[in-house]
């Protein structure tokens, strides 16, 4: 429980919520068909690996449906989300322990899913963000998550997470627009609801931000994304 409080500590340290900047792009490339993501077979097989490091996290009551993507961190033990996917009345808003239901995506077109039970490490209303701890983490043993931190956020960066409320793990890549230390990171990643806690990473499969929401596009159900920017030394 310490070396989880310790990593907890240190991303909430290290991380500050981005602004994005709205790139020129076509409208007629945004669409609820084809929202500026990539096609599974125009991923690298490294990023495909990055797959098995993501669950879609759904929560759903009488009076609250949402969708969005959790991530494992450094260990099968530690997954990473947005808290505005729980509502307040939600018993991971009120208490330390709790269940979630997750899925992995088995295939295009199907989940595999359970319900867990977490204990909630940290919460971050200011920066969208909620650490878990799993309970009995053998049950991810075949989990591969997410360990590098990128050296800088300069270059093309890809969010990965499920689209909407689909079962298949999409990739959105973009660019970053402004990289500066301890500043906003600025890109023109396109992202829909179910990206909200998605990894950001770079070609080479390093974690650069998380996908805290997105800005809608006029008419259309996707948006530019916005990011925690997990770059900083202290991380």
């Amino acid at each position: 429980m310490q070396k989880i409080t310790f990593i907890c500590g240190a991303l909430l340290s290290s991380m500050l919520l981005a602004c994005v900047q709205a790139p020129q792009i076509k409208d007629d490339k945004i669409t609820m068909d084809k929202p500026v993501i990539q096609n599974l077979d125009e991923v690298s097989t490294d990023l495909k690996k990055l797959q098995n490091s993501l669950v879609r996290i759904s929560v759903v009551d009488s009076t609250h449906t949402s969708f969005g993507t959790g991530f494992f961190f450094r260990t099968n033990e530690l997954l990473i989300t947005s808290e505005h996917l729980f509502p307040e009345k939600h018993s991971c808003m009120t208490q330390q322990k709790c269940e979630i239901l997750v899925g992995f995506a088995k295939n295009s077109k199907e989940l595999s899913e359970k319900t867990i039970t977490v204990d909630v490490v940290l919460k971050n209303p200011e920066k969208d963000l909620i650490f878990l701890k799993v309970h009995n983490p053998a049950q991810f043993s075949s989990v591969v998550p997410l360990k590098d931190k990128a050296k800088n956020s300069n270059g093309t960066l890809i969010a990965i997470g499920f689209f909407q409320d689909q079962p298949a793990i999409t990739f959105s890549q973009g660019q970053t627009l402004t990289a500066l230390p301890h500043k906003p990171l600025s890109t023109n990643i396109i992202v829909s609801s179910g990206f909200s806690g998605s990894p950001v990473v770079n070609k080479n499969g390093e974690l650069v931000g998380i996908v805290s929401s997105f800005r809608p596009l006029e008419g259309q159900p996707v948006g530019l994304a916005q990011l925690i920017n997990t770059n900083e030394e202290s991380f």
